[in-house]
């Protein structure tokens, strides 16, 4: 897992599948419900697609 930092630059749409995001802030809650991830700090369950 990369740092984890709190600037939101890496924000990533997860399209499919699932994930497990820990994280000190860079993303809003209500992104998060849309399917936003921070890929700096993001592991994927399996396979994932994403949208840049």
């Amino acid at each position: 897992m990369a740092s984890m930092l709190s600037c939101g630059t890496c924000t990533v749409h997860v399209t499919s599948g699932q994930t497990h995001m820990v994280h000190n802030g860079g993303i809003r809650e209500d992104e998060v419900e849309e399917g936003h991830v921070l890929a700096c700090c993001t592991q994927p369950i399996g396979t994932i697609e994403v949208e840049v």
